[in-house]
């Protein structure tokens, strides 16, 4: 008697926290039913229950039947080789099949799942990127072929191009995040898990910073004849040493986003990358210098304070900065961020004060920028001749 196979969507009626369900192979012989899992889930509104297929109003839909017919078509096929050989089947041996759940190419997988991550853009970046690198190592291999040798070819592979030993810890927790999504629905099994038994070393790294008469150099800078780019970019570095705003914050701030109440300015807005809300008293810091500076851009209703501009773009002004002000630095977004933080620390010493205002997830961020600020009064207690 030959098996029927079946396309099987949300058959438990149960939804998980994420709104989707689980598409599974039914098999049924002899009044017996087994369940193969595919790896797939979707939400109720993407299946067709004509068609038993994923329908196309999901991006990823020809992917995804893709997968389904390729299974399907392995369990009728290994059926049939049975068969042919007058032998006996049983569901039971629809388990020995090197079936989807090994076979599932990775890159297939991994340009499904990359689509459906609610990600900013900087990290889906990150992601082509892992992925390019991985490409690049190995144009074609199953999750099957994944195990400890091969992370560990590939991390060799990644150190023998030079790269940094923090860019390859980065690149090796983006792989890891796919095969944790794999092993999650049923694609590889957890105990295959080659970063249970490896780990990327990761070093750290000193935090450069302005001090406080490298800021007042900025500040002084005087451009005899000077782009209005060059000019915003200079504020908006500035804004970001008095505020401790990231580059992606500052891009989007509004006018709506500055709120004024008698001598108050308060900037209320939410981070880009934690999506936390935060608020900054601009007139509380750096003796109101922020809520000065921005007064000349807070004339458009509801426009963007800065003018926009590219990272590229504010790297290279950034060096004309730095060269104005003789400051032999390489100077970025990170480092006005990092220099807000640890003038703060040295004028507080609270972390939590830190915390709220920088926006971070994790106290011991804000613990870093007490101990730069110490390492700085050291350094400067170091230079003093006390005779």
């Amino acid at each position: 008697m030959k098996i029927k196979f079946k396309v099987n969507f949300n058959r438990k009626k149960t939804l998980r926290a994420d709104g989707t369900a689980p598409i599974v192979i039914e098999a049924y012989l002899n009044a017996k039913r087994k369940y193969f899992n595919t790896g797939l889930s979707i939400e109720p509104k993407f299946w067709d229950e004509k068609r038993n297929r994923v329908n196309g109003k999901f991006t990823s839909a020809f992917e995804y039947n893709s997968i389904i017919n390729d299974m399907l078509l392995k369990f009728e096929e290994f059926e049939y080789q049975m068969l042919s050989k007058n032998k006996t089947i049983s569901l039971s041996d629809l388990d020995n099949i090197d079936n989807a759940d090994s076979q599932t190419d990775f890159f297939d997988f991994a340009k499904v799942e990359l689509e459906k991550k609610n990600i900013k853009k900087a990290s889906y970046t990150c992601d082509r990127t892992m992925l390019k690198h991985l490409e690049n190592f190995n144009k074609a291999f199953r999750l099957k072929d994944i195990d400890y040798k091969f992370v560990t070819d590939f991390d060799k592979f990644l150190r023998d191009k030079g790269l940094h030993v923090n860019t390859v810890h980065k690149l090796h927790k983006g792989f890891k995040s796919y095969l944790n999504i794999a092993m999650k629905n049923g694609l590889m099994p957890e105990g295959k898990n080659p970063y249970l038994n490896f780990s990327a070393p990761k070093k750290d790294t000193e935090r450069e910073v302005l001090t406080a008469d490298e800021v007042e150099k900025i500040e002084k800078i005087e451009f005899n004849s000077v782009t209005e780019q060059l000019r915003t970019l200079t504020d908006m570095f500035l804004f970001a040493i008095y505020t401790g705003l990231r580059f992606s914050d500052i891009q989007t701030i509004s006018v709506n986003n500055i709120i004024k109440s008698g001598t108050e300015v308060n900037l209320k807005f939410q981070q880009q990358k934690t999506e936390r809300y935060t608020t900054i008293p601009l007139h509380l810091l750096f003796n109101g210098k922020p809520a000065t500076l921005i007064e000349k851009y807070l004339t458009e209703e509801n426009g963007i304070l800065f003018k926009k501009i590219t990272n590229q773009a504010a790297n290279r002004l950034l060096k004309v900065i730095a060269l104005s002000s003789g400051i032999n630095k390489n100077l970025t977004f990170h480092i006005a961020r990092h220099t807000f933080g640890t003038l703060l620390a040295a004028h507080t010493g609270d972390q939590f004060l830190i915390q709220n205002l920088m926006g971070h997830a994790n106290i011991k961020t804000s613990l870093i920028y007490i101990h730069l600020s110490k390492k700085h009064i050291n350094d400067k207690l170091k230079n003093i001749n006390w005779e």
